[in-house]
Formats: C-alpha cells, sequence, structure tokens
C-alpha cells in the first residue's frame, strides 16, 4: 500500500470520529434535556437568587422585614403589626440598604460596619436574634451599643449573603462580625464570632446582651482610636486634594489671564503693527502721488519764452506767505501750464502748498478751468495772479 493510500485512510478514519463525537453530542443533549427541565421545575429560580443591586436592596428590605417581624419572646418570625414604634418612623435596626451601599456608606462616615449573617435552620440563630433585641438591667442594648454604625444583615439562603460569607471566610452560622471600612471596596475583619456555643459566653445556649455588648464594646473601643487616626488621614487626603484642585484651579486661572494678557498683547502689537504698515503705505502713496504730479508737471511745462518772443505774457504771482515770483509764457499756453511752473518751483524751493487755486484780484475771478489758455482766460500782457492755498 502507497503513501497516497495511507493519507486516504487515515483522512477517513478522522473524519468518521468527527461524525461520531457530533451525533454523540447530539444523543446527550436529547436525553438530558428532560432532565434540564424537570430541574427547572423542581427548583426553580428564587426571587432573590441573584447579586444585581435591585436584587439585593430586595433581599436587605426582606431581612429587615423579617427582624423587625422576629418575637423575642417566643422565637419565631410573624406578619409585622402595626407598633407604636412604626407609628413614630424609628429607624430599624438592620439597613435597608444592599452591602455594597452599607460599605460605601460606612467607609464615607468613617463608621463601624455591623455584619449579621443569619441561618434558618441553624438553631442557635434565635437564640442569637433574641438577644440583639433584648436589653440589659442598666437598659443597655445592642442596637444603643451600635447606634453609631451602620449595621447589614442577610439571610444565608439569598444570593448576597452566601456571596458575603465566602468573602469574609466565614465556616460556621450564625455569623456576626464588626468590620472596618478602608475603602468603598476593601474592609477588614476587626472582631468576628462564627457560631454558637461558643466560650465567648458564659452561657452558650442563651447568650446574655452584657456578654455581647462586653466583647462588641471592647472591640469597637480598640478599635476606634485606628479608625479616628484613618478619618483624619482620609480627611488630611481629601484637604490635600481639596488644596491642589484650588491650586490647579488658581493656575489655570492665573494661566487664562496670562494667556488673555498675552492675547491682548499680540492683538495690540498686532493692530500697531497694521497700523503702522498702513501709515506706511500711506506715506508711500502720498509720495508717489506726489511725485506723478511732480512728473507730470515737468511734462506740461514749457521752456520759458525770451523777452523778443511775440505773443507772450508776463505774470507776478503771489503766495500767501508774500513771497513773489515772475515768469513769461505765451498767450497760447493753458493755465495748466501755469500750474505746473508753481509745482516745479514749490517742489524746488520746498514750500508745501499741495492743493491751490489761481485768482486775478482786478477783475476778481479764479482761473478754475486749467484747459483754457491765457489768452481765453482773458488775461493780458501783463497780470498780477494770487496763488491761493486751497487747505487754508
Amino acid at each position: 500500500m502507497n503513501e497516497s493510500s495511507l493519507n486516504r485512510s487515515s483522512s477517513s478514519r478522522n473524519g468518521l470520529f468527527s461524525i461520531s463525537v457530533y451525533l454523540l453530542t447530539i444523543l446527550l443533549r436529547i436525553v438530558l434535556y428532560p432532565v434540564k427541565v424537570l430541574s427547572c421545575f423542581l427548583f426553580p429560580s428564587k426571587e432573590l437568587d441573584g447579586l444585581s443591586s435591585s436584587t439585593s436592596d430586595k433581599a436587605a428590605v426582606a431581612f429587615v422585614e423579617f427582624f423587625e417581624s422576629f418575637d423575642s419572646q417566643t422565637g419565631t418570625s410573624s406578619t409585622r403589626r402595626q407598633t407604636t414604634s412604626d407609628s413614630n418612623n424609628v429607624e430599624p435596626f438592620f439597613s435597608s440598604k444592599n452591602y455594597k451601599k452599607c460599605i460605601t456608606e460606612a467607609f464615607q462616615n468613617n463608621r463601624f460596619l455591623f455584619v449579621y449573617l443569619h441561618s434558618p435552620l441553624n438553631t442557635h440563630s434565635n437564640a442569637l436574634l433574641k438577644m440583639l433585641k433584648k436589653e440589659t438591667s442598666e437598659g443597655l442594648t445592642a442596637s444603643t451599643l451600635l447606634s453609631d454604625c451602620i449595621k447589614w444583615g442577610g439571610d444565608i439562603h439569598t444570593a448576597i449573603a452566601c456571596k458575603v460569607s465566602k468573602d469574609l471566610n466565614v465556616s460556621a452560622f450564625p455569623f456576626v462580625a464588626l468590620l472596618m471600612c478602608k475603602s468603598t471596596t476593601s474592609v477588614e475583619v476587626i472582631w468576628r464570632l462564627d457560631t454558637l456555643p461558643t466560650p465567648l459566653f458564659a452561657n452558650a445556649s442563651e447568650p446574655t446582651v452584657a456578654e455581647f455588648c462586653a466583647k462588641v464594646g471592647s472591640a469597637i473601643a480598640s478599635y476606634s482610636p485606628i479608625l479616628r487616626q484613618e478619618e483624619g488621614r482620609r480627611r488630611h487626603r481629601e484637604e490635600e486634594v481639596q488644596l491642589r484642585e484650588e491650586q490647579d484651579r488658581e493656575f489655570q486661572q492665573t494661566l487664562l489671564e496670562d494667556q488673555r494678557r498675552e492675547a491682548e498683547r499680540q492683538e495690540q502689537e498686532e493692530r500697531q503693527r497694521l497700523e503702522a504698515l498702513n501709515a506706511q503705505r500711506e506715506s508711500e502713496l502720498v509720495i508717489e502721488r506726489q511725485q506723478s504730479v511732480l512728473e507730470d508737471a515737468r511734462n506740461k511745462l514749457k521752456p520759458e519764452p525770451n523777452l523778443d518772443t511775440p505773443g507772450i505774457a508776463r505774470f507776478r504771482i503771489m503766495f500767501p506767505s508774500g513771497h513773489r515770483v515772475e515768469r513769461r509764457f505765451n498767450m497760447e499756453d493753458k493755465v495748466e501750464v501755469i500750474r505746473a511752473f508753481l509745482t516745479v518751483y514749490m517742489h524746488e524751493k520746498n514750500i508745501e502748498i499741495p492743493n491751490f487755486e489761481l485768482e486775478t484780484n482786478y477783475p476778481k475771478k479764479r482761473l478754475d478751468d486749467a484747459s483754457l489758455t491765457i489768452e481765453e482766460h482773458g488775461l493780458g500782457k501783463m497780470a498780477m495772479l494770487m496763488l491761493v492755498n486751497l487747505d487754508n
């Protein structure tokens, strides 16, 4: 048998094995399905079989109702009747909040957490419940002793109480413990009582309130300084956090104020830069316009004619300052030639009169049409012209 035949035979055996396992799995599911249905019917899920927050709240409320309805005389629990304490809205012994909320509350308020895990089938549970409701001859009760503690109780037949028992490594029931909450998720057991009978009490079958209060009170007294130290450290940490937050806020405010001032400074500098740039551009435009006007005037200006040239006119031009200048022009020259001469002349003499007009005294007439010739304006061969500064 060659190698290829061996490979095909091996593949066939693997395929048959996989099919056999698959068919066997289906067969087992079919056979076990009635068992699953029967178990769900015989052992249905209960209302408190869950660890969700709402289910844990319901479990806590149910145990509070059970404890409040427990008769310390008969040792049984019955339907609660309206009592004076109910009508006065007296706070129940155990908290109606779930276990996690009690831990959070105890940590935030720096209080001990008293935990009781109840076992309905344990014969010693009723004895402990009776003790929690009784008082000493001096009038001391467990409720009074634990008044400054957060108290939570649960039935171990509920999911949340079962989980708490595992978290606290409970070995027997009924179980009571005093916890110090180091955070909202971390606790430390400072005193515990796992079961009855126990040598902690003189009378194991019926523990007295005095003995219980002595043991729990001793634990509270021993760990209260530690709790106060923890509270002091926590407050110190909170104050440090608050101080850092205030410093951060002040730093952020200072930073924002510095950024605002820096932005204003940059904005002012940018505005000044733009203003200087605009002023420079405007100055350059004025210079360009002046250069353009001067260049145009030089192009229009003609050489001064000689005295023996026919058809000449001789003008004396008086400036506002009293300065005078004389020049000859051709009668055919336009008034713009005279203006061109004055523009070039004032530039050479550093006389700044950019806007001006010419007018005669007798008769008083303004030569406002620069496109007309001297002759068309009716000026004679000799005349006195006045330069008028239009900016004054």
